[in-house]
């Protein structure tokens, strides 16, 4: 994993595989014994809390790569998604009473739209999310998310919904910051949810 001093040689390497790791994964034939999975995801992590925002997005796209071709183990993706999602709805809150907002807060805002949007991109989080009402027999995936991990009001009874509810909210705060961030993390975000 790399340190906080890694050099900008280091940072981009970490990328580079990361790119290598998203692009093979869904065409591996056999992953059982790939891969130390476990320690790949801890690397992601480490990669996810200390790159900048394109080192963000590679490793949360290859964490979710990781998720749906090797392990199906959705909770490292349900604990970003319940850090973020109420962290950004409550700056959102603040910075349309109070009109505005710190720089630490809108770097962590961006930062949490990356990692939000990178996992929207490549993994789409409703389609695990058990529907109310609906045996989990009739549903078509095998791995189910219970409703109630997802610690947070969903807009529009879904994840994408609210999500795409946010980095609208980002957007229209008016921060120039914030704004570019929000117009990127659209960009991704639309490219795994078409339907938006």
């Amino acid at each position: 994993a790399l340190e906080d001093t890694s050099t900008p040689e280091e940072q981009w390497v970490a990328i580079k595989v990361c790119r290598i790791l998203s692009s093979v994964l869904p065409y591996v034939a056999e992953r059982r014994g790939l891969m130390d999975h476990r320690q790949v995801q801890a690397d992601l992590q480490a990669l996810i809390r200390s790159q900048p925002s394109s080192g963000v997005h590679e490793a949360v796209r290859c964490l979710c790569l990781v998720v749906k071709y090797v392990t199906g183990d959705l909770a490292q993706i349900v604990t970003h998604l319940n850090v973020a999602v109420p962290s950004l709805t409550k700056l959102c809150s603040i910075s349309e009473q109070k009109g505005s907002l710190e720089r630490i807060q809108i770097m962590y805002m961006s930062r949490q739209a990356w990692v939000l949007a990178s996992i929207l991109e490549s993994l789409s989080v409703d389609d695990y999310v058990q529907l109310e009402g609906v045996k989990s027999s009739e549903q078509p995936k095998r791995r189910l998310l219970p409703r109630s991990e997802l610690k947070f009001d969903l807009v529009s009874d879904s994840v994408a919904g609210t999500v795409a509810d946010l980095l609208l909210r980002l957007n229209e705060i008016g921060e120039p910051q914030l704004r570019a961030v929000a117009a990127s993390c659209m960009g991704f975000f639309l490219k795994g949810q078409r339907t938006y």
